[in-house]
This record gives structure tokens, C-alpha cells and sequence, in this order.
């Protein structure tokens, strides 16, 4: 075979580069493929000139969104569009097995962007999750490409389909998009690119499909050829030494200068991209989204079936009449909706509520949707207007020109109901869950890199155990001490090995580059090829003895080189926040008149019965296309249950409107932060703000819920308030705007509504104007932004005679809400909730318990610190028994009244017998084989248990670790024995009772069986494990939370317990909270994150922690703020042997 002499680039022709629009493109939203985020893609494109960009990433429209707002913001065209990797069937002589070409599609309009997201739908629904399918003309199942319509099509066609296979499919081309058809041509300079470059000249003579030049680009720059090269490796599941040609081969695949593109494509080749940019004309911007529009009353318009059901609710919200200023807001509301052609959204969201109320399904709306006297009205949210000061423009702006959104919460456990009514009634070409962008974070990107560039797995491992949270760059490199410090057999042994003792500071491992250029900045001569390149160590870092000089590690194998341990860091500092790929939104619905599948893509979600769209809420709120929230609540189905029981108990119903407003027991329990279980008032910082802020009301609740939240107290709202909260006498205001805005949170600024207000009157803003200050604290993207809005608002307020030192004081206050603040609106709601989980559990403690047990998983705490806290307030608990017990926690007779603790007077309580759903690894469906049989007759023995409910071992095994056979067997180990004795008889002899001699086991000391209580059921009735360790602890000087208790500041104090929970919050500043339970309650450590880097370990791993430290009360609140700093941590977990027990960690 005579190969083609090699081509030389083209000579440019003039010295201006030539106009060019690249037409292929591939975002880091294809998955594993693209190196680059859409945003760098587009900003690269613009710097370098290009007339467009086209972002085609691989059947997925999900990247174009971030493109086309960094398009607009340059003043770029965007191309959107998408890729298909065709495979091809294998022919003699034709196409090598598995070859596949590719087929780019770019939209010409509104009609060919529909056309395009139908295909894209067919594709990923006909293919599990992640994947699709898609088959050439004249293959069986072939796809429907003719739909393709207003589109432009290019052709890749790739050297494994031979030149006359490839040709056929060309003409097939050809003849169905016809003068939209193009043949796409590359210049990738590998060892074949002469062989390319004649076999597509072939194609475009025989076919007549006109070249194009594209860049199949992977990456806006050559410098990411390393991640590139990375992200190859973790899709293959290979090391990068091992991907071989699935590498790229050199780091062409970049944007490049036009003035190189003139030298790699012809000038026809050039301006065929600027003829296929100039046809494509659609943008998102022309996407227009249409409401359904079932819930219309016939013969209404939906402003007047709006009106109407407003109407009708306020007439049950108000039977004496709606108050004036009510009215008022009402038909303000009302005008409003009508002028943005919002009615259908709101008759969207009542539908849905009604339905909910209607099978008795617990909801509230919440969020800025509470600032709505209408939503109100609709039964929608909770907050009354009449007492509430709503600010209608959080809610819905003219001048903002956004959809509302408006978050639903409904029983976490009946929200599929919700859901499944959703579905029913619009169809899945109508209605899709929003999608979730699931991006990589430390753990997963240091686990990825670090296998794509042969780390051993064991170091692997110890650095990503070294990152409980979010760690920053300098945090990651600071770790990797550490992690081979464990691994290695400690300090000394790095040290002697050479590894990092014998390097300059300036640059190296846990320190950084000082030479003004990244570390992760590598030459473009080293970043082509394999990472055996790249990840060389330095000759002259390199001892003679080469890696092994370095060491082995605990595994036996060696440790990295230097170079390739940067390398690690370096390269999962950039995976960092990539996406990895697309998981479904908790609750955010689009729902459309019109199908949904011609506006987004559509593709299969991991559960069943699921689909979602390929845009998250940010993208959907950026080309104006509507959610509605359908979210899950589990403290609803905590109070839903709860109000059930109490009205099985007592005899009569209890709704949640029947709770006593203003309850003074209620509030007396707050203020002693007396809250474990209750809504958003159990967090350790919510029980420490409640001495102190000492809540007498409900609006002190809704102040309680807004302050304790990262805004305030970056914003240094918290101890101002107070000390007004102490004298509000001396509260001043420096004008009567401010006054009217500050007034009810006694001059300081807790909620966002007050700081628009505070703009409209004190520095002259819009009622827009003030929104967009609003939206730019960013609550949940925690990307702040407050300050571009310093002149505006600082210049304002000193033109209406303010001075400086007060307007700079404020916005400091207005900056801190970039922490991310709450809305008045928002807390209210919450509040509604906070006050009547209070009530429940001041009023109800045993059907409280029991609610929160059969609603878990939710709140702060678990299992075994509801029953101890339960208990410690008389509630009677009984154990798990399969002749008593339920699937659900149950409510019994009381034997004997327990005394209620903290003087509580109290109704007679009954007892609550766990329900077998406590029992770990027994199903469902054989506790109702259990429940049933037990309602004909009572069981008799462990074997007519067995054999009348058809139990197997791990069932009865099971029951017999939770002690739940105690009726039938007696103590466990004789549960355990008889349990392990049944076995299934041969067919002929099912159901014979079998007569052996009973074998009598001794029972097992208290230890064991708290032990087995907790692998079991995950707590115990049984004495607290630390009492039983108390002799031991006593010895070491260990004091219990009891002991402590009435200490005085300052003392030291030795305290011991098991880990319940840690929290550390973004505003701590690297602080630690520890939760300690012992047998007499708890106690709350703070540790400082100077003493957290020196007893790391202890902190993020010890289970049982022993804590060496100063103990701090706070008089002023009588003592119920208490803790201990720690100056020293001792992980105790190996004094539980083998008890299992488990924290609630948040980070």
C-alpha cells in the first residue's frame, strides 16, 4: 500500500488570522471528556477572536446554560448544540469491530432546538441511566434523525470506518439533511494525520459533502492535556500508564489562535464554519415557557379562578372579614399576578396543596412564598399578614422579571403521593424533576486522581480520611504529611527516608509555589503524553537510591515521588467543584402546557418511575422556565403522627390549628433550652442562644430561628441584639424610615426583608432595586457579591444625612448576609413549626417520642438520645417484643406513672413500646406476617413463631440479637440458641413440631447485652454504657455532665462521653463542637482549631472522647449555657471493646 506523502500546513495568505467559528466542542459536562467548565470554553473563544462557539456536548444540552450567560455577558454568539457517538456494525472489510463515528447537531431555531431535545429524549430513555442509544440509517432500530429538521449536521467519520463505509454513510447524509450536512474535518497533528487528511478528502469527493474544519475540543487550554489525561484514566477505570491510545496524543484538542487554525485548514475549510454560524440563529433566549393550565375553573380565565379560590380561602382564614391592610395587600397581589401572567403558577401550586390536604398529607409552604397575603389565603403557607410585616417584592418583582418560587414541604414520608399525583395528572412528556449538577470535593477528586496516577491505595485512603469536610488548597496540601505519616510508620520514618526533610520550603509539598506561577502550571513540552511524563520526579530531588530511598510504605509498596505527590494535589485542586455527573433535584417539578421534552432533554432518573431534565434550578431560573418545589419535611410526618396519637390517646382528634397559641409552659421549656427533638431550635447553637435571647413569644421565635445563622453573626447582629434585647429603652434610630425597618427586631438588621427595606428608605432604592441587593447575598451559593452594591447604597444614605461611620456600619452588618441570611418570611414559617414541636414535647412527651421514632430519619439527634431524653422526662419505654410490639412505636397503659423531671405537670402519659422497625436488618413485610399471625392467636414458642410466620435464620436471628424473643425464650443467649436451632425441614416434614431437651444457657453479664442492645437496635434500656464504665473513668478523674453542672467559670474539669454529635460550621473558623452523653446527660466541648490540629485523630474519629480542657458557665442565664474549651483530647473508643455507636456529624 502506497501511503500519501505528508501534508504541510497551509502558508497563511495575509497577515490578519481569519475569521473562524468553532463548531465542536465538548464541556466538562460530557462527562470524564471535556477538561474545561463552559464559562472557560467561552471566555477562551472570545479572548482569541472567534466569530462563535458551539458547546455539543455528548447527547446533553447541560453545559450550554453556564456557556450562553458567560456568551451574553462577553457579547459572544453561542452555538448550542449537541454530539452522538454512532456505533457502527462490523463489516468484512469495511469497519473495524466497535468503531463508531460522530454525528454533531447544531439548531437553526426554535424548531430545530426542539427537534433536538426530542432526539436527545429518545436517546437517554431508550438506555439506563448515564448512557444512551442511538443507531445509523438502515441499522435495526434505527434512530429517527430524520426529525432533525432546522439543523445543521456534521459528520465525523474516523479512520476505523474504511473510506467506502464511510462514504455510503456520508451519501446517506447527504441525502437526508441535504445543503445542512457538512463533513467535519480535524487537525490534530498525530502520527496519522496525512492518512486523515486523504481519507476525508475521498469522503468529500465521492459524497459532496463540503469540509468544515473543527477542533474537537476537549479543553480551552493545553495546560489541562494533565486532568484531560486524568479524566481519560477514571473512565477507563485505568491508571493513566496503563490508557495507552485512549490518551490523546498530543494537547491539540485546545482552543487554538486563528492564526494557527490558518495554518492547519484550508480558507474553504475556514469559511464553511462562518456559513454554518450565520445559520444558526437560535439562542436560548427564545425559549418561552407556557403553564399547564388544568387547574382553570371552566368558563374561567385564571385571574378570575385565582380570584376565586382567593376569595373562598380568605373566608375561612377570616370569617369576621378580612382586615384592611389585608385587603389591601390582597388586591396589590392580585394586580400584580395578573400583570406578570402568574396566576397559573399559583393555581399550579394550590392544586397541588389541595390534594395534599385531602388525603390528610401535612404541608406548609415557606421561603419568600410566605410573604404572599394571596399564598395565605390559598392555604399555601401558614403566615397570617395581619401579623406579619410581608414585603410583597421578595416574593415577585415587576422590575426583576423573574418567576416566583414558591417551596412546598410535605411529609417527608407521603411525599411520593404528592409525586405520583404529579405524574398522573400531567403526563411524563409533561413533567420532569429538576436535575442536580453532583460535582466532585476533596475525597472524591483526591480518590480519582490519585488511582488514575498509580498512588497506592492505602495512601489513598489515609489522605482522604484526613478531609471530614471541605478543605481548601493549603489544607490539602498540609494533610498529605499527615496521611504518610500514618502510613509510613510515623514522622521519624519520612524523615530518614529523605522524602521532604531535604526540600526547599518554597514550593514543595505543604507549602506552595512562591514564584509567582501555580503549581500546577506545567510547561506544555511536559504535558504531552502519558503521565509518566509529568509526574518524573526532578534529578534533583531524586536521591540515588531513587523512590526506594524514600521508603516502603505499610502496605509494601513504595512511596511516589515527590513530583507525582504535587502532581496529586495539583490536579485534584482543579477536579475539585467539575461535575461528575447529574442526579435529580429533591423536589423542584417543571411542569409545562406544551411537551417538556421540546424545551430541555429528558432522560431517566436511578429510581424508578423517575425522569429528569438535564438543567439544574440555576440554569432553569436563568432562561425563565418554572419549578414548583414538591420538598420533603420529615418534622411534618413527626407532627402528623404525633397528633394522631394524641387523639388515639385521649379520645378526640387534635389538628395542628387546635395547638394552644402562646403556651407559657412552652415557652418556659425553651428558655431553658430544654429542645433535644424538636424543629430547628436542637442544634447545640440554637440551645445556647435560647438562655440567653430567652423567647417569650412567637416573633421571638421567628427572631430565634432568622439570627442563629451564619449572616448575623458574620454580620455581628448577635450580641447588638441582645444587649437591645437587655434595654430596649435605649434603642435609638436615626430616622424614622430606619425606625419603621428596624423597629420589631429593636434597631438591628436580622432578616433580608429588612435590609431592602433599609434601602428603599434609607438610601432611595427601587422595590427592584432592593431585590436585586437581596438576591446578591446569594443565601444558598454562599458567593456574596453585597459589595458591588457599596456606592449605591453607602452614597445614598450619606445624600439622605446619614454619616459615613453609621452607613459603613450598616452595610457591614448588610454584608454579613452574603453568609447567607434568613428571610422573615422564611423563619416565620419555621417558627409555626418550632412552636408546635415545642408544645408537643412540653405537653405530649411519650406520643413525641413515639412520633419521632417512627419519622426517623430526621432532626439532630438519633434514636438513643431520643429515648435517654424521653426518659430523663418520665416517659415510659419498653423494650422491643414480638408478642407487644407493632412495625411503629406503640402507645400503651402505664404501669406506674413515672414523676416528670424539670417539675413538669403533666396529663397522665402512657408508655410507648418500641417497634420492631428498631430492629436492624428485619423487613417490613415479616413484621406484618408477624402482626397478622399474632392477631389470630398469641405464639407460644419460638418454633410456632418460626413456622406460623414462615421466619428464615436471618429473620430469627434478627430478633434474637434485639432481645425480641425475651417472652418466648427468656435472656438472649438463649434467644440466640433457640433462633439458631430452627432449621427449614425437608418438605415432608414442615410444619411437625420438632421435641428436644431444652438446653439452658447462662445469661450474658449487663455489659454484653448493652453491647448486643446497640449492634441491635442502635440504643438500649439497659444502663448507660458509661455507667458501667464509670469505676474506670472515677479513676482517670473523669467527671460525669451531672457533677459538672453547677461548677463555677474557670474551673478545670476532666469530662468523658460518647460522641453524639460534631458540628463544624463555615463561620467557626476551623471550631469544633463536640456533643459528649454520658448516663447523666450531656455536655458540649468546644475546641479550638489550634487544639484540633494537634488532636485531630481524637476529634474527627474518637467514639468515646475524654476531654481535658476549662469549664465556662454563663451566670447571666442562670447557668444553662455551659461548657468545656478543650486544651487536650484522649480518644477513650477502645474502653467500649465491641460497642457499636455512631455520631451525626455536620460540617
Amino acid at each position: 500500500m502506497q501511503y500519501p506523502k505528508p501534508i504541510k500546513p497551509h502558508p497563511p495568505v495575509a497577515t490578519t488570522p481569519p475569521a473562524y467559528a468553532e463548531l465542536h466542542c465538548l464541556s466538562n459536562f460530557s462527562f470524564q471528556r471535556g477538561a474545561s467548565q463552559p464559562e472557560e470554553l467561552v471566555e477562551r473563544a472570545h479572548r482569541l477572536g472567534y466569530v462563535a462557539l458551539a458547546i455539543t456536548d455528548e447527547c446533553s444540552v447541560a453545559g450550554v446554560v453556564r456557556a450562553h450567560g458567560e456568551a451574553q455577558r462577553l457579547g459572544m454568539q453561542l452555538l448550542p448544540g449537541s454530539e452522538f457517538a454512532v456505533p457502527y456494525p462490523a463489516a468484512p472489510g469495511g469497519v473495524a469491530a466497535g468503531a463508531s463515528f460522530t454525528v454533531v447537531v447544531l439548531p437553526h431555531n426554535l424548531q430545530g432546538w426542539g427537534n433536538l431535545c426530542e432526539f436527545i429524549t429518545r436517546a437517554r430513555m431508550a438506555a439506563p441511566k448515564g448512557d444512551y442509544r442511538v443507531a445509523w440509517l438502515g441499522q435495526p432500530e434505527a434512530s429517527p434523525w430524520h426529525t432533525l429538521r432546522h439543523c445543521e449536521v456534521l459528520l465525523h467519520l474516523p479512520l476505523a470506518i474504511k473510506t467506502e463505509a464511510a462514504c455510503a454513510i456520508a451519501m446517506s447524509a447527504r441525502g437526508l439533511f441535504g445543503i445542512n450536512s457538512w463533513l467535519a474535518v480535524t487537525a490534530g497533528l498525530g502520527g496519522m494525520q496525512a492518512l486523515e487528511r486523504a481519507h476525508w478528502q475521498q469522503i468529500a469527493a465521492v459524497s459532496g459533502l463540503a469540509p468544515l474544519a473543527t477542533g474537537q475540543v476537549r479543553m480551552h487550554t493545553r495546560s489541562r492535556k494533565p486532568l484531560h489525561d486524568v479524566l481519560t484514566a477514571v473512565r477507563c477505570g485505568l491508571s493513566v500508564a496503563q490508557c495507552g491510545f485512549a490518551l490523546q496524543a498530543n494537547a491539540e484538542h485546545h482552543l487554538r489562535s486563528r492564526a494557527r487554525l490558518a495554518a492547519l485548514f484550508t480558507p474553504d475549510e475556514l469559511a464553511h464554519t462562518l456559513v454554518v454560524a450565520g445559520r444558526c440563529s437560535f439562542t436560548l433566549d427564545a425559549l418561552r415557557y407556557q403553564y399547564p393550565m388544568e387547574a382553570v375553573l371552566p368558563g374561567h380565565t385564571p385571574a378570575q379562578t385565582l380570584r376565586q379560590y382567593t376569595e373562598e380561602g380568605a373566608l375561612e382564614r377570616y370569617p369576621a372579614g378580612m382586615p384592611p391592610h389585608v385587603r389591601t395587600q390582597v388586591e396589590h397581589e392580585l394586580a400584580l399576578i395578573a400583570d406578570m401572567q402568574y396566576e397559573m403558577y399559583f393555581l399550579t401550586v394550590y392544586d397541588l396543596v389541595r390534594f395534599a390536604r385531602a388525603r390528610g398529607i401535612l404541608c406548609q409552604g415557606r421561603g419568600s412564598a410566605a410573604n404572599s397575603a394571596v399564598c395565605y389565603c390559598l392555604g399555601v403557607t401558614e403566615v397570617d399578614p395581619s401579623r406579619m410585616n410581608v414585603l410583597f417584592e421578595r416574593f415577585i418583582s415587576k422590575e426583576r422579571d423573574e418567576p416566583p418560587d414558591i417551596d412546598v414541604d410535605f411529609e417527608h414520608q407521603r411525599r411520593e403521593e404528592v409525586i405520583q399525583y404529579i405524574y398522573a395528572k400531567y403526563g411524563r412528556e409533561r413533567a420532569a424533576i429538576t436535575a442536580v449538577v453532583a460535582s466532585y470535593r476533596p475525597r472524591s477528586a483526591l480518590r480519582d486522581v490519585g488511582r488514575a496516577l498509580d498512588i497506592p491505595e492505602v495512601l489513598i485512603t489515609a489522605m482522604a480520611k484526613e478531609h471530614p469536610g471541605m478543605y481548601s488548597r493549603a489544607v490539602l496540601v498540609e494533610r498529605l504529611q499527615a496521611a504518610i505519616e500514618k502510613v509510613a510508620g510515623g514522622a521519624d520514618f519520612i524523615s530518614a527516608g529523605g522524602c521532604f526533610d531535604d526540600q526547599p520550603p518554597a514550593g514543595s509539598v505543604g507549602h506552595g509555589s512562591q514564584s509567582g506561577r501555580a503549581p500546577s502550571s506545567v510547561s506544555p513540552a511536559r504535558v504531552a503524553g502519558s503521565s509518566l511524563t509529568y509526574a518524573e520526579r526532578p534529578a534533583a530531588l531524586a536521591p540515588s537510591g531513587g523512590v526506594a530511598a524514600c521508603g516502603l510504605l505499610v502496605d509494601g509498596s513504595p512511596l511516589p515521588p515527590l513530583r507525582r505527590l504535587q502532581l496529586w494535589l495539583d490536579l485534584a485542586t482543579q477536579l475539585q467543584n467539575f461535575p461528575r455527573h447529574l442526579s435529580q433535584h429533591v423536589g423542584g417539578f417543571v411542569l409545562t402546557q406544551g411537551p417538556l421534552t421540546r424545551l430541555v432533554p429528558v432522560e431517566n432518573a436511578s429510581m424508578p418511575d423517575r425522569s429528569v431534565i438535564q438543567w439544574d434550578k440555576d440554569d432553569l431560573d436563568a432562561v425563565g422556565l418554572l419549578k414548583v418545589d414538591v420538598l420533603a419535611l420529615g418534622m411534618l410526618s413527626a407532627i402528623r403522627r404525633c397528633l394522631h396519637l394524641i387523639g388515639q390517646w385521649r379520645g378526640a382528634p387534635l389538628r395542628m390549628q387546635d395547638v394552644p397559641a402562646e403556651d407559657p409552659a412552652t415557652y418556659a421549656m425553651i428558655c431553658q433550652a430544654d429542645t433535644v427533638g424538636v424543629f430547628q431550635i436542637e442544634s447545640r447553637a440554637q440551645m445556647s442562644m435560647l438562655p440567653r435571647l430567652k423567647p417569650k413569644c412567637f416573633y421571638d421565635l421567628v427572631v430565634e430561628v432568622a439570627i442563629v445563622r451564619p449572616g448575623p453573626i458574620q454580620g455581628g447582629m448577635v450580641h447588638p441584639y441582645l444587649k437591645a434585647r437587655a434595654n430596649p429603652q435605649a434603642v435609638t434610630y436615626a430616622s424614622p424610615g430606619l425606625e419603621e425597618a428596624l423597629k420589631r427586631t429593636l434597631g438591628v438588621p436580622i432578616f433580608q426583608e429588612q435590609v431592602m427595606q433599609i434601602a428603599m428608605a434609607a438610601a432611595d432604592f427601587t422595590a427592584g432595586e432592593a431585590d436585586q441587593l437581596r438576591r446578591s447575598m446569594a443565601a444558598w451559593k454562599r458567593k456574596g457579591g453585597v459589595g458591588k452594591f457599596y456606592d449605591r447604597l453607602v452614597g445614598g444614605m450619606l445624600k439622605n444625612g446619614y454619616t459615613q461611620e453609621f452607613a459603613d456600619t450598616l452595610f457591614k452588618q448588610i454584608e454579613g448576609f452574603g453568609e447567607y441570611g434568613f428571610p422573615e418570611s422564611h423563619a416565620a414559617s419555621f417558627a409555626l413549626l418550632v412552636y408546635v414541636s415545642c408544645w408537643l414535647k412540653r405537653h405530649e412527651p411519650a406520643c413525641f417520642l413515639a412520633a419521632m421514632l417512627n419519622s426517623q430519619p430526621l432532626g439532630f439527634y438519633g434514636p438513643a438520645q431520643l429515648v435517654q431524653d424521653a426518659r430523663r422526662h418520665g416517659v415510659e419505654v419498653r423494650v422491643v417484643d414480638v408478642l407487644h410490639s407493632a412495625w411503629d412505636c406503640t402507645l400503651e397503659q402505664p404501669q406506674v406513672q413515672h414523676p416528670a423531671a424539670n417539675g413538669w405537670a403533666l396529663q397522665a402519659q402512657p408508655a410507648i413500646r418500641l417497634g420492631l422497625r428498631m430492629v436492624s436488618g428485619l423487613q417490613k413485610e415479616v413484621v406484618e406476617r408477624i402482626c397478622a399471625a399474632r392477631e389470630k392467636c398469641s405464639f407460644t414458642s419460638t418454633q410456632d413463631l418460626a413456622l406460623r410466620c414462615a421466619l428464615d435464620a436471618g429473620d430469627l436471628k434478627a430478633l434474637a440479637s434485639a432481645d425480641a424473643l425475651i417472652s418466648l425464650s427468656g435472656h438472649r443467649r438463649q434467644q440466640v440458641w433457640d433462633a439458631s436451632a430452627l432449621r427449614s425441614a425437608p418438605a415432608l416434614l414442615q410444619g411437625v413440631p420438632i421435641e428436644e431437651d431444652v438446653l439452658e444457657l447462662p445469661p450474658a453479664d449487663e455489659g454484653e447485652e448493652v453491647t448486643f442492645d446497640y449492634a441491635a437496635t442502635g440504643l438500649t434500656l439497659r444502663s448507660h454504657p458509661l455507667q458501667l464504665l464509670r469505676e474506670q473513668l472515677s479513676k482517670q478523674k473523669l467527671l460525669t455532665a451531672a457533677q459538672m453542672r453547677d461548677y463555677p467559670s474557670g474551673r478545670l474539669v476532666r469530662a468523658c462521653g460518647i460522641v453524639t454529635a460534631r458540628q463544624q460550621p463555615g463561620t467557626a473558623k476551623g471550631v469544633v463542637f463536640v456533643t459528649l452523653e454520658d448516663e447523666t446527660g450531656s455536655v458540649n466541648i468546644i475546641v479550638w482549631k489550634a487544639v484540633k490540629e494537634q488532636f485531630r485523630d481524637a476529634v474527627y474519629r474518637a467514639r468515646l472522647m475524654a476531654v481535658y480542657g476549662v469549664w465556662q458557665r454563663d451566670e447571666a442565664t442562670g447557668g444553662q449555657v455551659r461548657h468545656v474549651i478543650a486544651k487536650r483530647v484522649v480518644d477513650m473508643t477502645h474502653l467500649l471493646g465491641e460497642l457499636a455507636t455512631t455520631s451525626r456529624d455536620f460540617h
